[in-house]
């Protein structure tokens, strides 16, 4: 089971549902989550699909904080099994009494806090952290690794990484989790678009987010439609699983967290490759080629899994791995 943990849709902004899905059948992804876009506080339309679709799609709403009724406004859609969280600014804070009150009513609800930052930077002052330690018996989850985007902040993306690092720092607190997408986030899309896709000079954000939260608090999402103008739903999906899962001539696609299931993670092995070619062209290192392999098998009563492993024998073997190594390679 795949499941796209970050998408848009809509009738004003970006595009109808039945878009998605056709992206989501054509991919294999099975289910997702509807984020309400920023600046529209009428979740009406993704919350009616989600009724429409339960075992499909769940919604993440937005409300306005300047609006004095937005607490119990959140309060009532909370009671929609469908939605199952808030989108909520590092900086955003309630007008009309307690600054924290929407990020305790999503607290006191049970509703994932869906934390959208336009900059890395927001994510990484002690304000926020200490924000995060205040409001911790909720899940809050990091939108675009932090708010790293090649277009906003391309200072964030390069070395030292200071910012992405003081927002990596937030994985201390075992109630945050991080989303990342398509590597066109945070990386240059090439001048000539070749028919081999990949990017340039990757850097290794996602690594540096694996070895802070670990892959049982990394979750992707595609960001449709806006990845659209970037590398494609596909390559927004295949080139972070060739890149960070390789696997001889297998590769794992792995879905780290589900909206409603934090503490699983689902794996599946993706099709034997027939083409033997090397992708060290959407990576910043080479990968040396492997020996033929098999992709493993995780369920999802695994709590958590090793990048790789190489089999010499065509057979299938399940493995049950009761803590992940150092990613080395």
């Amino acid at each position: 089971m795949i499941i796209d943990n970050h998408c848009h849709a809509g009738l004003n902004w970006f595009e109808p549902i039945e878009l998605l899905e056709y992206q989501m059948k054509l991919n294999e992804v099975t289910k997702a989550v509807l984020i309400q876009h920023g600046g529209n506080y009428d979740n009406s339309y993704i919350i009616q699909c989600a009724e429409k679709q339960p075992e499909k799609f769940s919604a993440v709403v937005c409300v306005d904080s300047n609006d004095i009724n937005s607490p119990a406004i959140l309060k009532r859609l909370a009671k929609n099994p469908k939605v199952v969280g808030v989108r909520l600014r590092p900086n955003e804070r309630f007008q009309h009494g307690d600054p924290l009150t929407l990020w305790k009513v999503a607290e006191s609800e049970g509703l994932i806090v869906s934390c959208f930052a336009i900059n890395a930077n927001l994510c990484a002052t002690k304000e926020f952290d200490g924000l995060v330690r205040t409001i911790s018996d909720t899940k809050i989850i990091l939108e675009h690794l932090g708010g790293v985007y090649i277009s906003r902040t391309p200072e964030v993306t390069k070395a030292p990484f200071t910012a992405f690092n003081n927002v990596l720092e937030l994985a201390q607190y075992n109630h945050t989790y991080m989303k990342f997408g398509g590597l066109g986030e945070f990386c240059d899309r090439p001048e000539t678009l070749t028919a081999d896709i990949g990017f340039n000079d990757v850097p290794p954000l996602i690594e540096m987010a694996v070895h802070a939260f670990g892959y049982k608090r990394l979750m992707w999402g595609s960001d449709y439609t806006p990845v659209s103008q970037r590398e494609g739903y596909a390559n927004a999906l295949n080139i972070p699983l060739k890149s960070f899962f390789w696997c001889g001539k297998s590769l794992f696609k792995a879905l780290f967290l589900s909206s409603k299931d934090f503490d699983k993670i689902i794996c599946l092995t993706d099709k034997i490759l027939s083409s033997s070619k090397n992708i060290c062209s959407v990576l910043h290192k080479p990968i040396p080629s492997a020996p033929n392999s098999l992709a493993v098998l995780l369920s999802a009563s695994v709590s958590a899994f090793v990048l790789t492993f190489n089999f010499l024998n065509s057979s299938a073997h399940f493995i049950i791995v009761e803590k992940y190594p150092d990613i080395s390679g």
